[in-house]
């Protein structure tokens, strides 16, 4: 799984991400950082003694996938050598059995590219593409009362509910009413959709 330094770690507090992002007005909540650094989730990274979480960057499918299931409390996945998708190759060793128990567990159907069936691991993931595995992870129902949002009609179809379904569940937000479904997902969003989902499951 990936090692991104979240948290504390040796007594050192991520209080300096937090004075070092928020004038640019991007919000980093120190509490997102220490649940997942502590639980092994997702973390930064080290350069010479200090650490960057880089909040502004993207998040590839095969990073979220993995984070997702870890959030989620699937840290022990069977070892795998080939997940049977056509660029198995571009898949990290570690995350193969991350990605085959996914697959299996129809967290992810994975993308018919030129007639083959591909993960496309190392391609950032939109909201929405987070959005259908976080839903399918943690299992939620459809809701009873659809929210809207500004955005609401560019919402892809195979999309919506789960969209719906973690909105209403108070892990997936919106900025100014916006949902922001096609856009490319965050490290920041990333970390505060991971924790919101590490809190609904515990």
């Amino acid at each position: 799984a990936p090692c991104l330094f979240l948290g504390c770690i040796g007594g050192y507090v991520f209080a300096s991400l937090w004075n070092m992002y928020q004038p640019f007005g991007i919000y980093v909540p120190c509490t997102n950082y220490a649940l997942l650094g502590m639980a092994g989730v997702m973390s930064g990274v080290q350069i010479g003694n200090q650490h960057f979480f880089y909040p502004e960057r993207t998040v590839t499918r095969a990073e979220l996938l993995v984070m997702a299931m870890n959030a989620a409390g699937i840290t022990e996945v069977p070892a795998c050598y080939n997940t049977g998708f056509a660029d198995d190759a571009e898949i990290p060793e570690t995350m193969k059995g991350y990605v085959a128990t996914a697959y299996a567990m129809k967290y992810i159907s994975g993308s018919i590219v030129e007639g083959a069936l591909k993960f496309l691991p190392n391609e950032p993931i939109t909201r929405a593409q987070a959005a259908v595995i976080l839903a399918g992870i943690v299992g939620f129902e459809d809701v009873a009362v659809t929210p809207t949002f500004a955005d609401g009609s560019e919402i892809p179809a195979w999309a919506s509910e789960a969209i719906y379904s973690l909105n209403a569940a108070g892990i997936m937000t919106t900025l100014d009413g916006y949902i922001s479904a096609s856009a490319k997902l965050t490290r920041a969003q990333t970390a505060g959709m991971l924790a919101a989902v590490m809190r609904y499951v515990n």
